[in-house]
């Protein structure tokens, strides 16, 4: 122990024994996995200190500060070249190259070789932000129009294999030789059946259009030149700076700036998201926070953000504000997703990173796709049971009746003639 009360400890040296010799770690057998030098053994330590009555003291004499997470974006961004990278096996397998790039499932689409990988805005600056041509903030969940609504409609209802099975057997009752019944018996209930279907699926896409008429129309203040302007959710664009009062749904994904709240802090409920009633506190950027409720100061807020490009992960985000030569990172304690409301908060302002199809509410809620029933699946198995047995019955019975026309048939054409749809009439008998 020295005069300072710390106690050096070092451990004695060990001799090498005959088995650290033959296999503990070194020697002739060192080649193999079980006698080979592990990491843990090469950087064990070989002494310790410590402190008497201080648990506090650091391994170093300096203290180490608390680094705050700051974005790093991807090296390939929009004005940089992209990096060579070299082909991994995967990719030369089928991964979108190699031989099996001509196959559909292995070529990749166009979709994903143009996918941006960072995005870059401009707050209160909407000539800088139209170059990168972002998505504006008006959604669509209907599926029709007038002039789309039958046809797609139709094609649709074609996909279930009960009413494609009945248009193609009303297709071959127009054909007289082989029909034995006439086609308006097939039609007239399968016209029924899409009527009925057509006019329920029309009804559902009414109210979808009239929820999209109601949502793009709802009214949000944007800041411009020092006042509010009041503009419908759809005239909203990215970079612009919003202003929201307490109770109203979040009209985009924001930056949170400045808010009414002591430390920038502000309350939101998220049951639209994830269903859950309870508020959750978000809070604004520490650099931003001091502009408050400044309208002169908040128009004159030049922020660039460079972030991840939009993506459905409702708990993750990535990114940084550059602002007056500083970088400052962003996580999503600093985001507001659309489809929240503000609660127990007067006021708060944000820039808008994400609007329109672009956000993670719309990226999660996905198409509207066509719904069959557990019973649809399985009409769908049956009929095609039916159609396959009806398909091997009809060749079975072709083929033998050729066989016997063939062999007896053909000599009692004067009692039984064949129809004019034979061929060659040197066949008759």
């Amino acid at each position: 122990m020295t005069k300072t009360g710390k106690m050096h400890l070092t451990f004695p040296e060990e001799k090498p024994t005959k088995s650290s010799k033959s296999g503990g770690g070194g020697g002739m057998f060192s080649w193999l996995p079980c006698c080979a030098i592990t990491s843990k053994e090469k950087n064990a330590p070989t002494e310790r200190m410590l402190r008497a009555n201080d648990r506090e003291i650091l391994v170093t004499d300096k203290p180490v500060a608390p680094v705050a997470p700051v974005y790093s974006p991807p090296q390939q961004g929009y004005n940089d070249k992209p990096s060579e990278e070299k082909p991994t096996k995967s990719s030369k397998s089928g991964g979108g190259g190699g031989m099996f790039s001509w196959l559909p499932c292995c070529a990749s689409t166009s979709k994903e070789k143009n996918a941006p990988t960072e995005r870059r805005l401009r707050a209160n600056d909407r000539e800088y932000n139209a170059q990168f041509k972002y998505a504006d903030n008006l959604i669509k969940t209907s599926k029709y129009n007038i002039i789309t609504f039958i046809p797609q409609n139709l094609l649709e209802q074609f996909q279930r294999i009960a009413n494609f099975y009945f248009l193609v057997l009303m297709i071959l009752q127009f054909i007289p030789q082989i029909s034995s019944i006439s086609w308006y018996s097939t039609a007239v209930p399968l016209v029924i059946v899409l009527a009925f279907s057509a006019i329920k699926d029309g009804y559902d896409d009414v109210q979808r259009h009239v929820s999209d008429r109601n949502v793009n129309g709802r009214k949000s203040y944007v800041v411009r030149n020092g006042s509010l302007c009041e503009e419908d959710w759809s005239n909203v664009k990215v970079g612009d700076v919003i202003r929201m009062m307490s109770n109203q749904f979040v009209a985009a994904d924001l930056l949170l700036l400045s808010t009414s709240e002591p430390y920038g802090v502000c309350f939101i409920e998220t049951m639209e998201l994830d269903g859950e009633t309870n508020l959750k506190n978000r809070g604004a950027m520490s650099c931003t926070q001091v502009m408050g409720d400044d309208l002169d100061g908040i128009t004159r807020f030049d922020g660039e953000v460079v972030c991840e490009p939009p993506n459905n992960k409702l708990d993750k985000f990535q990114g940084k504000l550059i602002w007056n030569n500083q970088e400052y990172g962003i996580t999503n304690d600093n985001i507001l997703l659309r489809g929240c409301i503000l609660k127990n908060t007067r006021w708060c302002y944000g820039v808008v990173v994400f609007a329109g199809k672009d956000t993670k509410l719309m990226m999660n809620s996905g198409k509207t796709k066509f719904k069959r029933t557990s019973l649809d699946r399985f009409l769908n198995i049956l009929i095609v049971g039916i159609v396959l047995f009806l398909i091997a019955m009809c060749l079975i019975c072709t083929i033998l009746c050729a066989v016997w026309e063939y062999q007896t048939g053909r000599y009692f054409t004067v009692y039984l003639p064949w129809d004019d749809v034979v061929p060659n009439p040197e066949q008759r008998g």
